[in-house]
């Protein structure tokens, strides 16, 4: 595999007319390589293989650069013995863990599960040592991983080697709670909820200690749960870049399309109405002033993507057909997909592009008998993993979305 590409001669706005074949250049317009051909056409280069790059110096008003073109559009493979044929668990859930990948996988019941954690050597790590049903997990600015269950909250830190970890819970007075159905955090900072007993309860963790919030919660929106007639669903619970707060929960007298609020500077709860008739927001995500979400006609099926302006309520985007179940972000690119579809916005845009390409590269990737079926996307910065699942084989394939200039 090619490490080291061929060197850059200059980055252009339009390609040059005077120059020889294997004369590369980088275009300004998309950001891509290209080198000119015998027959004076100018080729993009995407021949990228994982770990390759592409190294430009230059020099603009006496300040000297060094970027680094890191790798493109290639698709990698991530695996290991436990996502074997034969194995009964599903993944459910993947978080990249500094340059590890945790992937949470349960059986159809949520009754038994365990945590694959896949090193960047290629190595990988069972942990089976959680018993309750797992629920979702979080990586904070500590590099802690949390990882939320029906009967409390575990905690592993990055720089133990044996993976032990810590239990928290309500009978030792370290959590407010202990039946959790989702946890979010910003910075070193995490939000948890539960809907038990047909009960709404929500905590604050300010990095040291547990507040629980729950009174002020129903104080603030003025809402109530009538417990014995209402089974209360929370939909999806997201931080934004703010450390503000969001989620939303299924509908009843109290509750019908609202976006619920923390406004982290008013340290008060309010109500959001959801513009239009979007009253099943299933799951979003908030980027600036801007809230991507999926309208599920029933929950868990394949929804309409809408995009609009958290402060104005302006509808900026709604689709026409039912594509997409889950919705996801790294704060640069925002992806809703489905077990065979992949949409794409590069924020700020409010626009979805169908990644048809992508999905064709994948599945030249898998094994024969296998197809797509997507079952959890998680990106970080400049890279995403898909998780697909088909014939009881776990697949993971790792890629950068775009290519991407870093600048040394």
């Amino acid at each position: 595999m090619e490490t080291l590409k061929k060197p850059i001669h200059e980055v252009v706005d339009v390609f040059p007319t005077d120059k020889s074949a294997g004369y590369r250049v980088i275009l300004t317009a998309d950001n891509f390589i290209y080198e000119k051909q015998p027959d004076a056409s100018w080729l993009v280069d995407k021949d990228f293989g994982f770990g390759s790059a592409c190294i430009a110096i230059g020099s603009e008003a006496n300040k000297q650069e060094i970027a680094i073109y890191l790798n493109a559009d290639t698709f990698i493979e991530k695996n290991t013995p436990f996502f074997g044929s034969g194995n009964d668990l599903d993944i459910v859930k993947s978080v990249y863990w500094g340059d590890r990948l945790v992937v949470a996988r349960a059986d159809d019941a949520n009754e038994n599960f365990d945590l694959i954690v896949i090193f960047s050597n290629g190595d990988s790590k069972q942990l089976t040592a959680i018993a309750s049903g797992f629920t979702d997990m979080v990586v904070d600015s500590r590099s802690n991983l949390w990882v939320a269950t029906d009967a409390g909250l575990h905690k592993f830190m990055f720089d133990i080697s044996d993976m032990a970890h810590t239990l928290f819970l309500a009978a030792s007075g370290s959590l407010p709670f202990d039946t959790i159905a989702a946890i979010a955090c910003y910075n070193e900072k995490l939000w948890i909820m539960s809907t038990d007993n047909n009960d709404i309860e929500v905590a604050h963790y300010n990095g040291y200690v547990w507040t629980d919030l729950t009174a002020q919660f129903f104080s603030n929106t003025g809402i109530t749960i009538v417990e014995e007639t209402f089974k209360v669903i929370l939909y999806k619970m997201f931080c934004d870049q703010s450390g503000n707060l969001l989620f939303t929960l299924n509908q009843n007298s109290a509750t019908p399309g609202n976006l619920f609020v923390y406004t982290a500077t008013t340290e008060a709860f309010t109500i959001k109405a959801i513009p239009g008739d979007f009253t099943k927001m299933h799951d979003f995500v908030k980027i600036a002033d801007t809230i991507y979400a999926i309208d599920h006609a029933t929950e868990k099926s394949a929804g309409k993507q809408i995009i609009f302006s958290f402060s104005l309520g302006t509808v900026h985007y709604k689709a026409t057909n039912a594509l997409v179940n889950n919705i996801v972000t790294d704060g640069k690119n925002v992806i809703a997909y489905s077990p065979t579809n992949l949409l794409n916005c590069v924020v700020p845009s409010v626009i979805p592009k169908s990644m048809t390409d992508y999905l064709a590269e994948l599945e030249d990737l898998l094994e024969d008998s296998q197809k797509i079926h997507i079952v959890n996307i998680f990106p970080a910065v400049n890279k995403f993993a898909i998780l697909n699942i088909a014939s009881t084989v776990n697949t993971i394939i790792e890629n950068k979305l775009t290519p991407r200039w870093v600048i040394k």
